[in-house]
């Protein structure tokens, strides 16, 4: 490379970087936006081919019937899951107290065991749920600054579509424009990459979004069986933490064995009992018939991914870490291939 292309090169990198720190809101805005926008695309994209096709319509009028499709079936879950899920996550605030003050009791109940035994006693940390509750609106910052929060958030989400609405309908010059950026001599290769990135993750969202909803009604259904109050929210608490490997299962009974255990220990018993014959059920029929072979990850490898996916963003990383990983395997796969052709 010359020198004079190499010193712009440089000037470059510390222009961007030096605008990155300086404004850096506005640049992790314009992130959040294009992934946003990218997200939107990437998954209406399959329903809007299906719309063209069916009905033969335009690339334009194709893409507003995949939009409207997916508001309906929100707009219509919304008014059939969201009354009784409001009312069952009440209860379940509700039910918190009683939950805290059994603990409590059972708590001193061990601690009489253990002086009778000339043992030294536990201590038990505090828990004011009156002084929680009321701390509250302080922590939200007041209500115009939860309400301008909501409408940021809102305005966000907005332009998120509009701007996958423009990558939808524009997706040619868009994509030829991204490839333009790749230098010609790894363009090859890192079309090779998306490509095999999007078979990977597109096959294991697909398959694992699957089993996480027929894991949730399942749970849903065990835990009204067994009695439990509030089992729609809890099963669909079950089934979003399913996607998880080895820690969600677990992660995903606990409220759920809590909120039993308010109701006494016969039907926590009962519901873990419950939850675990749907863990069984899915390890042994469900995932395996869905899924089968699909990530092929080591078992170290997934531990390692999701430990560091929880170190990164909590939740939502252990959720990531997965797609991530075979991202990460999907790009070394290929490189690996291009170097052995070579």
């Amino acid at each position: 490379m010359p020198v004079r292309r190499r010193l712009m090169l440089i000037l470059l990198v510390l222009a961007t970087a030096l605008i990155t720190y300086l404004w850096r809101a506005q640049v992790l805005l314009l992130v959040r936006l294009l992934l946003g926008g990218g997200t939107v695309a990437y998954l209406f994209y399959p329903v809007s081919q299906w719309f063209q096709k069916k009905f033969r319509i335009g690339r334009v009028l194709s893409i507003l019937c995949s939009f409207l499709c997916a508001a309906l079936v929100v707009s219509a879950a919304a008014l059939l899951l969201l009354p009784p899920l409001v009312r069952q996550m009440r209860d379940i605030i509700s039910a918190a107290p009683a939950f805290f003050g059994s603990v409590r009791s059972q708590f001193q109940s061990f601690n009489a065991s253990l002086s009778g035994l000339g043992l030294s006693r536990l201590s038990l940390p505090e828990l004011n749920l009156d002084r929680m509750i009321s701390s509250l609106p302080p922590l939200l910052g007041g209500t115009a600054s939860f309400a301008g929060s909501i409408v940021s958030a809102f305005t966000e989400w907005t332009l998120s579509f509009m701007l996958g609405y423009y990558i939808l309908r524009d997706r040619e010059r868009v994509l030829l424009r991204l490839e333009l950026l790749v230098p010609s001599a790894f363009r090859k290769t890192a079309l090779c990459i998306v490509s095999d990135v999007h078979r990977e993750i597109t096959s294991f969202l697909r398959g694992q979004l699957l089993i996480s909803l027929i894991v949730a009604g399942l749970s849903a259904f065990a835990l009204m069986l067994a009695g439990v109050r509030s089992f729609l929210a809890l099963g669909l608490i079950v089934g979003l933490f399913n996607m998880i490997p080895y820690f969600g299962p677990l992660l995903g009974a606990v409220p759920a064995v809590l909120m039993a255990l308010s109701q006494g220990l016969p039907t926590a018993l009962l519901a873990a009992f419950s939850l675990f014959a749907v863990q069984q059920l899915d390890s042994i029929f469900i995932s395996p018939r869905i899924m089968g072979a699909l990530t092929g990850l080591h078992p170290g490898t997934v531990l390692l991914a999701i430990t560091l996916g929880s170190s990164l963003s909590g939740i939502l990383g252990m959720l990531l870490a997965i797609p991530s990983a075979l991202a990460v395997r999907a790009i070394f796969r290929v490189l690996a291939a291009r170097k052995a052709a070579v």
